[in-house]
């Protein structure tokens, strides 16, 4: 859609603000100013690693961009909840950044997997976020494969468990479909929320038998229980 057919519409029918219900400005795209300030300093350093979480080395690295509070937690919520994947737009702008800072100079994966969801949660929401995340940081020239895994039907929603129940769950989560697509490749595994990380364990379990070479981790947000970070060589972006 070109620029001014886009002005034309919004004249027509205003957006508002994904966060605080504003109307937006021409110039203002799903967040008002004063929202998209609070969301980016919420971001964390470019360059900081998840890397004391994962204690069974299946994955080489993880990363995640925001804390799992307010803002970040409002977005998701309302992008899923509310079955609105446009909502994610928002984070477009540090997945770019993400992108430039952590993967263009370095080339270090081929392929981007999302964490898959199942038959009810798509009926419910109409989308897979981790799957639209994915495709987000594909445009920057990263191959997506969302059907290397599918998700079995008897695993039960991590929404509604604790977080013990939430760490033997994931066993047995999903089915690999295309081993090839990991076979002694460099796979980013894409997720949107990183809670106990027995989710991600579990998909990247299925990744390394596959005889994937290298195995990253990248989640939009992280909770409190998945909050030890060190950091990658190079300063903070």
């Amino acid at each position: 859609m070109n620029q001014a057919l886009e002005s034309l519409l919004r004249i027509v029918y205003p957006a508002d603000c994904s966060l605080c219900s504003k109307t937006l400005e021409l110039t203002e795209n799903a967040l008002c100013r004063h929202c998209a300030l609070t969301l980016e300093k919420k971001r964390f350093p470019l360059l900081e690693s998840l890397g004391e979480h994962d204690k069974t080395g299946i994955w080489d690295e993880a990363w995640a961009l925001f804390p799992y509070e307010a803002p970040v937690k409002n977005l998701l919520k309302a992008a899923k909840l509310g079955a609105r994947p446009w909502i994610l737009k928002v984070f477009e702008p540090v997945l770019s950044d993400f992108f430039e800072a952590v993967l263009s100079s370095l080339s270090v994966y081929d392929v981007l997997v999302p964490i898959p969801q199942g038959r009810r949660a798509w009926i419910e929401r109409g989308f897979n976020p981790a799957e639209k995340i994915a495709f987000m940081l594909a445009r920057h020239g990263i191959a997506c494969a969302p059907d290397v895994l599918v998700k079995r039907g008897r695993v039960l929603s991590q929404r509604s468990l604790r977080k013990e129940e939430r760490l033997a769950n994931p066993w047995g989560a999903f089915k690999m479909m295309r081993p090839e697509a990991a076979a002694g490749r460099r796979v980013l595994v894409i997720d949107d929320i990183l809670t106990t990380g027995a989710t991600a364990e579990e998909a990247c379990r299925l990744i390394r038998e596959a005889g994937a070479e290298k195995i990253g981790v990248l989640t939009l947000a992280r909770t409190q229980s998945a909050s030890r970070v060190t950091t990658t060589q190079g300063d903070p972006a």
